[in-house]
């Protein structure tokens, strides 16, 4: 071993070219036998004599590898009082080993250089990602929050428009565009008669059914026509709801689409109220205007329309209409022995038996008092008239029961015919009343047809009261007493009052001259 170490060449116990290294402050290259001995050291050592046995820390870790041609180590060097990492190498061919030392500080200093770029750049990458990783999650939780906000403000509309959908009291349904039932209320659960949950998805019209009312013919659907359309759809006027149990509701109601932030037509709303009570109400207004409420007959407003339009309408060729007005004979003697409750009923028992006289297309009303109005249509000819005013006498001369007593009492009409008379309304209807005075002044009981005659006699008959109003004004009318004697024995029977006009020419003058009493 001697000879082997004294053929290297050593200068010092180094190695020429060792002096040419580049080394790190307190490096060093060593040159170990395999059983420890110090053959050659750069730097030059101060404490380690160069042929003395060493027991450091690369000594240790050559003994630790017996078998091994290179190892690393590290430890705490007591040669120069550091921690020190290096690694050493077996020399081929030669029971040498040559290795080299660093202090831990320098490999930290050159890691830590080395490391600066890249740990620089992966902490601005850090950083920048970090900035990115709160910038992107305060953006989340910005967004997080606008959508838990919209969410909640949809839930708040949403809650607002079911309580509100709740709380009317109308019927609503919603529909989609397809006219399927998404949304009811509970109002129109109950009107409808069916529980929303056996709504929901139908077509509207397995669901809703309606029909006008009386005919039961079918109504369109509202909802099509505003899906087709685009608009609001109004229901038809007098508008029944069918319920699935048979029950009929009156409704109004209207539709309506539902737009979208576009635009574009979503669905529908069909809201709808029950009007059972107020139809009704107005019906029965109706009928109280135009009826009258003792008899239950249609009453002079409604008999003088009627009337109206008869004579508006041209008739078909050969039909005669027969208008008439009948009154009671003896109808104020009934209200004063009896009292007006009979008076009544017996009216009401007249205007029974006129009904059940006439025929089904006829009419009568009560015009007012004991006064009566007759329509009678498609007659054809006078005999057809007269035959059908005797029955009506007859029927009345009937005794009439009521609650206490029993009444007899008979009828005078009055009948005017159209096409043969002329005028409106109220001229036929006061032919009509001519006729009436005239059947009267026959007799009563009985009936008559109006004739131009009749104006002349009532013309005759106002000027015969004027002139006795007149005459009255002046004192021109004489009281006379005739007495009325027997011829065998001149006694008075009795005696008469009359009157008579005390100055003939005024009478004269007023065209009808009389004669002064004897």
């Amino acid at each position: 071993m001697t000879n082997m170490v004294a053929l290297l060449p050593l200068q010092h116990g180094q190695f020429p070219f060792w002096h040419n290294l580049q080394l790190p402050a307190l490096s060093s290259v060593f040159l170990l036998r395999r059983d420890g001995f110090l053959e050659s050291l750069y730097p030059l050592p101060t404490q380690s004599p160069f042929g003395t046995r060493q027991n450091g820390i690369a000594v240790q870790s050559i003994r630790a590898h017996p078998q091994a041609r290179s190892a690393s180590f590290y430890g705490l060097a007591t040669a120069f009082n550091q921690w020190r990492l290096g690694a050493w190498n077996q020399v081929r061919g030669y029971p040498l080993v040559a290795g080299v030392g660093l202090p831990r500080s320098f490999l930290l200093a050159a890691w830590w250089n080395r490391m600066t770029g890249p740990f620089a750049a992966m902490l601005a990458l850090l950083l920048l990602s970090t900035f990115g990783y709160w910038t992107f999650r305060r953006i989340g939780e910005d967004r997080q929050r606008e959508r838990s906000a919209h969410d909640l403000r949809l839930w708040e509309a949403k809650e607002r428009a079911e309580v509100t959908l709740h709380s009317i009291g109308d019927g609503v349904i919603t529909t989609d565009t397809q006219g399927r039932v998404t949304d009811i209320n509970p109002v129109a659960e109950s009107m409808l008669g069916s529980a929303r949950s056996d709504l929901l998805g139908k077509p509207l019209e397995t669901v809703f059914h309606i029909a006008h009312e009386g005919d039961h013919l079918p109504v369109e659907n509202p909802i099509r026509r505003v899906l087709q359309e685009g608009r609001i759809v109004g229901l038809a006027n007098h508008t029944v709801l069918l319920r699935a149990d048979g029950q009929e509701i009156a409704i109004e109601d209207s539709a309506a689409p539902i737009h979208g932030r576009d635009g574009q037509v979503l669905g529908a709303v069909l809201v709808f109220h029950d009007v059972t009570e107020r139809r009704r109400l107005t019906e029965h207004l109706a009928y109280q205007a135009h009826h009258d409420d003792l008899t239950g007959l249609p009453n002079r407003k409604w008999f003088l329309e009627q009337l109206r339009q008869a004579t508006e309408t041209q008739p078909l060729p050969g039909d005669l209409l027969l208008v008439g007005i009948l009154d009671l004979d003896g109808f104020k003697q009934v209200n004063d022995r009896w009292g007006h409750d009979q008076g009544d009923q017996l009216l009401c028992t007249v205007a029974q038996r006129v009904r059940e006289t006439l025929r089904p297309e006829d009419s009568v009303s009560r015009l007012g008092g004991d006064e009566f109005g007759l329509l009678l249509p498609h007659m054809h000819d006078l005999e057809d008239a007269q035959h059908l005013a005797h029955r009506l006498i007859q029927a009345l001369n009937q005794p009439i029961e009521m609650d206490t007593q029993v009444a007899n009492v008979s009828a005078s009409i009055g009948w005017t015919i159209l096409p043969g008379d002329t005028g409106d309304a109220p001229q036929i209807l006061r032919h009509a009343d001519l006729a009436l005075y005239a059947a009267k002044a026959r007799g009563r009981n009985q009936y008559c047809f109006y004739e131009k005659t009749l104006d002349v006699e009532q013309e005759q008959l106002m000027e015969m009261l004027a002139m006795t109003q007149e005459a009255l004004e002046a004192q021109n009318l004489v009281m006379y007493y005739q007495p009325v004697v027997t011829e065998l024995c001149s006694k008075v029977v009795y005696g008469r009052v009359t009157t008579g006009l005390n100055e003939v020419a005024y009478c004269c003058y007023k065209g009808f001259p009389t004669q002064r009493a004897t």
